[in-house]
């Protein structure tokens, strides 16, 4: 029997590439390297599309915007009348890229760990060659943004290297009309080498308060365990419920459904996420 909570409209996480051109220390998105083509992410789609209700498909990697199909992949989105979005470190954004897909994206998802060219670099959001996103940079491809219509959403990881900063001018600045706080977590054999990057309850909520007038939304480790409906770069999904990930079965070959009702999925702190969003 069809799970009916696959008819509630659905926002769907692909995380359709594994290239990123930063190295975040405290990434838990490490997948294996995808083999997979512009094709099969349509073929995945329309098996998805098949199988549930989908709100959203939201690209994240890796870094989207280091893959090479990815204006493909939104047009192929946009032309099946589904609502994208995607999450960037912000470093290949560009005006081009922006005004192209306007009326295309709804959301531009920026993640900000930093304040400052220190920070970025101390946490591992530069490239190999220690180039990072100017902060100017950063309030021109916000305002570029926001004149396009598109809606702005920052993340912010709290680590142990950021915990202690004000991002209040930064982030009155940008102006996101989203801000999302998140606490960083590990995944067993994925980013548990850096659980000193890890911070305490005190420190966490210490950073959510001093924030608190942004009216950010928040999340702690526990909202973000099995709340996030994710597809791996070679189409599976991740169960992240145990701590680790484990994977179904390939969905360019084996129904949504069928594969949705074997991993774990809160729906609770699920609907919790996206209470807010229109």
């Amino acid at each position: 029997m069809k799970n009916c909570k696959l008819d509630s409209g659905l926002v769907i996480n692909l995380h359709f590439t594994n290239a990123c051109n930063f190295h975040c220390k405290f990434c838990h998105s490490r997948f294996e390297k995808s083999k997979l083509s512009l094709q099969d992410w349509k073929k995945i789609i329309g098996n998805i599309m098949k199988g549930a209700k989908v709100k959203r498909f939201n690209l994240a990697g890796g870094e989207p915007l280091a893959a090479p199909y990815i204006q493909e992949l939104i047009d192929h989105i946009h032309s099946v009348g589904v609502d994208c979005s995607l999450i960037t470190n912000g470093y290949l954004l560009d005006s081009a890229f922006i005004r192209k897909n306007a009326g295309k994206v709804s959301m531009i998802g920026i993640s900000v760990d930093g304040v400052s060219r220190q920070e970025d670099i101390a946490i591992g959001r530069a490239d190999c060659h220690g180039n990072t996103l100017d902060k100017n940079r950063l309030i021109d491809l916000a305002d570029e943004i926001h004149a396009a219509g598109i809606t702005l959403k920052i993340n912010t990881v709290v680590n142990a290297l950021n915990q202690h900063c004000d991002f209040s001018a930064l982030i009155g600045r940008l102006r996101p009309e989203r801000w999302k706080i998140l606490r960083m977590i590990c995944i067993k054999d994925v980013n548990d080498s850096q659980t000193d990057l890890q911070v305490s309850d005190a420190q966490f909520r210490a950073f959510v308060k001093r924030h608190i007038d942004f009216a950010p939304v928040v999340e702690d480790s526990a909202d973000i365990f099995h709340a996030y409906i994710v597809v791996d770069p070679e189409g599976r999904l991740v169960d992240n419920s145990s701590g680790a990930y484990r994977m179904s079965n390939p969905l360019a070959t084996n129904p949504f459904d069928r594969e949705f009702d074997r991993i774990g999925m809160d729906f609770d702190r699920y609907s919790k996420r996206y209470q807010s969003i229109a």
